[in-house]
């Protein structure tokens, strides 16, 4: 059908403005200038999948001799990808962003700030637009990494980042720093870091408490939403959920073994589902200890087939770990009721196998 069209609103020698990821582009290209020799002229995708306006106009070609014609603007994601991963809309926020992210926990992985942000810009060629960071990992030079690597391209991804202030001025100055480290003057997502028990949702909402600055940060332009994260205690993230009305997102572990100790999948999964907030996955390999019971494969369908999740992020600490991770999503189907329950089975049964605290030692003890 697209090369139909191609065929039938140009000819020899006329031009098509098109995506740089669109499928128009990445697969049918090759026919347009065999068969009809149309010139494709590439722009670049956005986050969400769209074309900038200003930039079709400025491609658009006048009548000059010298120049193909302009024909045909080529509008369309047919195949709900961007680079080739597949987007999904983050919740009640509308926003596109790939269904995997790339985790800067495990930027210290890497020997250099400088290896590192070659690393990213690896992963952002591979076609991989959602990154997720913190201002504690790697003590600032994980979001450093992202700045110097995603130099040039940030408008083209969506970019994250937390903080563990839980006063207003901690929390002010954690953004501060991390827009300089991050080169940038907004964040895409703000979050509310590794929120523990209730002394922290106290804190938060107390006056002069964290969220006074990340709502003035909304107000002023230097985060587009706003979210939080836990993975100490599911009561306290349903907690969180209860306690403001505007969330964007939050974020959780959703792993296969998650529901024989301390479940955050049955605690707070449901009622965040319900709020249509955005709802991030973590700890899908659980530090790659999982591995030990299922394959890479299997962890993060998983995740990705969970009722209410939408991203699932990836500490991906090699270009080939991360393409395993795109060639994973790029062919998804969701899991069966069947195949779920017998992933949850063999996640924490058999030899060698961790289960509970030893494995998730992240969450309180019970």
């Amino acid at each position: 059908g697209n090369l139909t069209a191609a065929l039938t609103h140009c000819g020899r020698g006329d031009e098509m403005i098109v995506g740089r990821e669109a499928h128009m582009f990445r697969y049918e290209a090759g026919g347009s200038a065999a068969l009809g020799g149309i010139h494709p002229h590439i722009l670049d995708v956005q986050p969400d999948g769209t074309l900038k306006l200003d930039a079709i106009r400025r491609a658009i070609r006048g009548d000059n001799e010298h120049f193909p014609r302009t024909r045909l603007i080529c509008l369309e994601n047919t195949q709900g990808t961007i680079g080739g991963i597949p987007v999904t809309a983050l919740g009640k926020t509308g926003v596109k962003v790939s269904v995997i992210a790339q985790g800067g926990a495990c930027m210290d992985l890497h020997p250099t700030v400088a290896a590192a942000a070659a690393y990213v810009r690896k992963v952002y060629d591979l076609g991989l637009t959602n990154f997720d960071c913190a201002r504690s990992y790697w003590q600032g030079r994980a979001e450093e990494a992202y700045g110097i690597g995603l130099q040039g391209v940030r408008k083209n991804v969506f970019l994250t980042t937390k903080s563990t202030g839980r006063t207003a001025r901690e929390a002010q100055t954690d953004l501060e720093t991390s827009l300089r480290l991050l080169k940038t003057d907004y964040v895409d997502l703000w979050q509310l870091h590794a929120v523990g028990d209730q002394s922290d949702i106290d804190r938060i909402f107390a006056p002069g408490g964290a969220m006074e600055a990340f709502e003035a940060a909304k107000k002023a332009g230097k985060c587009r939403l706003i979210g939080f994260t836990g993975h100490f205690d599911p009561d306290v993230l349903a907690a969180m959920l209860k306690a403001y009305d505007k969330w964007d997102t939050t974020m959780m572990p959703v792993h296969a073994a998650d529901h024989a100790y301390l479940s955050f999948e049955k605690t707070a999964l449901p009622p965040a589902k319900a709020l249509g907030l955005g709802v991030q996955a973590i700890k899908i390999f659980c530090k790659a200890n999982l591995l030990r019971s299922l394959n890479p494969t299997e962890c993060l369908r998983y995740a990705l087939s969970q009722p209410g999740v939408h991203v699932a992020i990836c500490g991906a600490g090699t270009q080939g770990q991360m393409e395993d991770n795109i060639r994973t999503v790029q062919s998804f189907q969701p899991m069966t009721r069947e195949e779920i329950a017998d992933t949850r089975k063999r996640a924490i049964t058999g030899a060698g196998v961790y289960t509970g605290p030893t494995l998730e030692y992240w969450k309180k003890k019970a």
